[in-house]
């Protein structure tokens, strides 16, 4: 699944299902992008970190307007 089509899918979960996997995301992708560096030159990837970079920043957006949207 490409991140236009990720990013989608989250918001179209109810509010709280999109809380709690945003959360779930920003505690793993983090790991999963230093897992996958970690890794040697016959299996590391730069595309596989790419796509995971892509899909923190777009978790971070949605916390961030998230969180705007509870104190406004």
């Amino acid at each position: 699944m490409n991140n236009a089509s990720w990013k989608k899918w989250i918001k179209s979960l109810p509010r709280e299902a999109q809380v709690e996997l945003i959360e779930r995301q920003l505690r793993v992708l983090p790991q999963f992008i230093m897992d996958e560096t970690a890794k040697l030159p016959p299996y590391f990837n730069p595309s596989v970190v790419k796509n995971l970079e892509g899909k923190l920043k777009i978790v971070r957006d949605l916390w961030t307007e998230i969180l705007i949207a509870r104190h406004a």
